[in-house]
């Protein structure tokens, strides 16, 4: 497969130049494209700037309102619901981690729900915001069923992805961010985009049989992780953000690439909590790393030769690709061209 490497500010300028021609004021289209470029730096690939053709196609079919801002309908100190106003929903998902970790620093303990949004992308992005402000995040976001109830095989429940940042001293943050499913749907896409098979143990058909085949996987169901331990967390998830978001339910919301002219109807939470309201953030961060050397250090099995912790991985991807660049395959260089030729302006160019 050709791959070439595209600095990472030349792709947030690209970015942010197609939101502007959109419509979208400058402030706004670089602060998306920058959201947008830092999943991609992270290495989550299923998420970032290879998605562009698909926003843009969600914006155009009116799925998506360029003019609307989230806003706040219930404040009650540290508890508060947003509704995202069907507008990007990146934006609407950073506004409430900012917000929650606002909170936090009144109130120790702060949770904020949106609804009413459209895709957020990755939430780690948001959870390592509020980790880098000396708090735990915790972000969660429901997405369009794609899971069936343990035993069943109709999709009725959403992927539904946790992520859980926090600050370790000399360190790069711990940063775990899981759907509840084996794989992300963005991974069967990619594999359809590409013409590759899946993995047997990711999905069921629509007969609720085992498929490799990223087609039958995308009418089917994804498989939960841990069996009917997985169905049960995402049962959590959706409970805690739509229940009292005052949501719509995964089997409620619409696909942004199948429909984009309709929003999605996403959820999303932030919660934040301030260390420094249970414990010098110093001491926090040094015990959270004399924990990890105890850990990484530790001997390892046949077949591994390091032992990584949640976030290293990302961190490392972020030094290599801000040096090397992100690394774009054929298909995303095609849909580059095809954008800059739509839009009349020039696709970022490798390094």
């Amino acid at each position: 497969m050709s791959v070439t490497y595209v600095g990472a500010s030349a792709c947030r300028d690209f970015v942010a130049g197609i939101l502007r021609q959109l419509g979208v004021k400058p402030s706004t289209a670089g602060r998306w494209a920058g959201l947008l470029v830092e999943t991609s730096l992270l290495g989550v690939d299923t998420h970032g700037i290879r998605m562009l053709d698909r926003y843009v196609r969600h914006i155009q079919a009116g799925g998506i309102d360029l003019a609307a801002e989230p806003v706040i309908i219930a404040d009650r100190g540290s508890c508060v619901r947003m509704d995202g106003a069907a507008g990007l929903g990146h934006l609407a998902a950073d506004d409430a981690t900012a917000l929650a970790v606002e909170r936090a620093r009144q109130h120790g303990i702060s949770c904020v729900t949106v609804r009413n949004c459209n895709h957020v992308g990755a939430c780690g992005v948001y959870a390592r915001r509020a980790a880098s402000q000396d708090c735990i995040g915790i972000c969660s976001a429901v997405s369009r069923a794609g899971m069936a109830p343990w035993g069943g095989k109709q999709s009725l429940v959403g992927l539904n992805v946790v992520a859980v940042a926090a600050p370790i001293a000399g360190k790069p943050a711990f940063l775990l961010d899981v759907a509840m499913s084996r794989t992300a749907m963005g991974r069967v896409t990619r594999a359809l985009d590409l013409g590759a098979s899946i993995p047997g143990d990711w999905a069921l058909d629509a007969e609720g049989n085992p498929t490799t085949d990223p087609a039958e996987a995308k009418g089917g169901t994804l498989l939960p992780i841990g069996e009917h331990k997985g169905y049960g967390l995402a049962m959590a998830v959706e409970m805690l953000l739509v229940l009292l978001g005052g949501g719509e339910f995964a089997h409620q919301a619409r696909s942004w690439i199948q429909h984009p002219q309709q929003p999605m109807g996403q959820s999303f939470m932030a919660v934040a909590i301030d260390i420094g309201r249970f414990v010098e953030p110093d001491e926090f961060k040094s015990r959270f790393q004399a924990w990890l050397a105890l850990l990484t250090s530790s001997p390892t099995r046949e077949g591994f030769e390091r032992i990584y912790y949640p976030g290293e991985i990302e961190a490392e991807t972020y030094a290599r690709r801000m040096k090397e660049g992100i690394p774009i395959d054929r298909r995303t260089q095609e849909m580059f061209s095809g954008l800059a030729e739509q839009f009349g302006i020039e696709a970022p160019q490798s390094d």
